[in-house]
């Protein structure tokens, strides 16, 4: 009989590589809206703050505001992939290209994850 994965351990490690990318991301963000010709606070502002209202949510490991990070992630990844095909393309559009790619697999798994544990938890009755 094949062993069962942990659900409790593989949604912590998710739960908490998600928040460490997701630091990561805002922290390229911030970085590389200054090496930008168009660098502006209201930029910033417009580029960090939909993503800081996540984390209240993310904080108290509620799996559909993950869900909702990455509907909103993938807005994030259009405009990335434009910046990286426009002409003063920047090493940071890569690197946070592949941050919002992989804070969206984790997020997902964090999702299926953090579910089949909370069903494992609660049978029904």
């Amino acid at each position: 009989m094949a062993k069962q994965p942990s659900y409790h351990s593989l949604q912590l490690f998710s739960g908490r590589l998600t928040l460490t990318l997701y630091a990561l991301l805002l922290a390229v963000i911030s970085f590389s809206v200054p090496l930008r010709e168009t660098a502006s606070v209201t930029l910033w502002a417009f580029q960090v703050i939909p993503l800081l209202l996540f984390l209240p949510g993310m904080l108290k490991k509620n799996w559909r505001t993950y869900i909702w990070l990455c509907f909103i992630l993938l807005l994030y990844f259009l405009v990335s992939v434009l910046n990286i095909f426009s002409p003063t393309v920047l090493i940071t559009d890569y690197v946070e290209l592949a941050l919002i790619c992989s804070l969206f697999i984790t997020a997902m798994l964090f999702c299926r994850w953090r579910q089949r544990y909370l069903k494992c938890e609660c049978p029904a009755q």
